[in-house]
């Protein structure tokens, strides 16, 4: 998952990496932090578009300083069960 947006400072972009890299309950004293990975297991399109809303949910919850613009998708590899995303982001504080 790559991590883009204007102005985004290389802490908050490694805030985001480990947000969406960590699967929801495995924080011990956080369990709600992280990504509910089940929308793996869904067809690629839908993946895209809840794997979007999960993160734009969480991303107000724990890193507020940035809004979610776009999650973008590159289907290249779809049919091997592989899609790469882009999640883009702002940051508001600036």
């Amino acid at each position: 998952m790559k991590i883009t947006g204007e102005n985004l400072m290389p802490d908050l972009r490694r805030q985001v990496e480990l947000l969406c890299a960590t699967p929801v309950g495995s924080v011990v004293l956080d369990r709600d932090f992280g990504l509910d990975m089940s929308f793996l297991d869904e067809p690629v399109s839908v993946a895209v578009n809840m794997a979007a809303a999960e993160i734009a949910v969480k991303l107000e919850k724990y890193i507020p300083a940035l809004r979610l613009v776009r999650v973008k998708a590159d289907y290249d590899q779809a049919q091997d069960g592989t899609v790469e995303m882009e999640v883009i982001v702002k940051n508001v504080e600036q």
